[in-house]
C-alpha cells in the first residue's frame, strides 16, 4: 500500500512539473517582432496588433509625434509614417486634429481596438521623453517596442490607397509605445531621394503570441 501511495505520489509529482513547464515554455511572450520601419508600413495589415520593435528618427512637435517614412521601395499602402502614442496611463502632450493629447495623465492604461497598452516608465523611457519635450521641433533616434495598430486600409482610386486612421488628420498607423530600449538626441533632416528599390526579400514571420495582447 505505501508503495503504491509512494508510486501515486512520484506520478503525479512528475504531470505536474511537465504541465508547469510544458506551459510555461509555450505560453511566455514571445520577443516583439523586429522591424524596420520600411518592412512594417509595406504591409501594415500583416502585423496588425503585433508586439513589434523597430528603429528610426522620432518627430516631436505641433500636430506632429510620429517616425517619419522616407526612402522606402515603393509599396502600396504605406501612408504617410507611424504616429505615436504612450501606453500605460502617461499621455504624449502632442495637439493635433482632431484630439489633443495633453493635460493630466489617464487614469487608467491606454486602450485601443480593446486591447490594454502598458508602459515601462523606466530611466531610458524619461531620457526620451525629456528630449522630445525640449522647447520648439524635437528629434531623437531610438529604438521602440510597443504594439502596432495597421488602422484601416482607405482607397481613392485604384492608385491612390494608405492605411490609416490615427494621428493627425487620421493618415497614419498606430504604434503605442510599451517600452524604449535605446535614445540619442538628433538632427532630422527630410530628404529629396527617391524612394528605393522595391525590396523582394520576404517580411519576417509573425509569432501568434506577439499578436495576442
Amino acid at each position: 500500500m505505501k508503495q503504491r501511495v509512494g508510486v501515486w505520489i512520484v506520478g503525479a509529482a512528475i504531470v505536474l512539473l511537465a504541465a508547469l513547464f510544458g506551459v510555461d515554455a509555450s505560453a511566455r511572450p514571445a520577443d516583439p517582432i523586429k522591424l524596420t520601419l520600411c518592412q512594417l508600413l509595406s504591409d501594415p495589415g500583416r502585423y496588425n496588433h503585433a508586439m513589434v520593435e523597430v528603429s528610426g528618427y522620432v518627430e516631436h512637435a505641433f500636430e506632429d509625434f510620429s517616425m517619419p517614412l522616407e526612402n522606402c521601395p515603393s509599396q502600396k499602402g504605406m501612408g504617410m509614417g507611424l504616429w505615436l502614442d504612450y501606453g500605460g496611463t502617461q499621455k504624449s502632450q502632442t495637439k493635433y486634429c482632431c484630439v489633443n493629447d495633453i493635460g493630466a495623465d489617464r487614469t487608467e492604461p491606454l486602450v485601443i481596438e480593446g486591447i490594454a497598452c502598458n508602459l515601462v516608465a523606466d530611466a531610458t523611457f524619461d531620457r526620451f521623453k525629456d528630449l522630445l519635450m525640449r522647447r520648439g521641433s524635437t528629434a531623437v533616434t531610438a529604438t521602440l517596442v510597443g504594439r502596432f495598430f495597421a488602422g484601416e486600409l482607405m482607397s481613392f482610386g485604384p492608385r491612390a490607397s494608405f492605411w490609416g486612421g490615427y494621428g493627425h488628420m487620421g493618415s497614419f498607423s498606430l504604434l503605442v509605445i510599451e517600452r524604449v530600449r535605446e535614445v540619442r538626441p538628433a538632427v532630422y533632416v527630410r530628404t529629396n531621394e527617391p524612394p528605393a528599390r522595391e525590396s523582394t526579400a520576404p517580411l519576417p514571420p509573425i509569432d501568434p503570441r506577439t499578436v495576442e495582447p
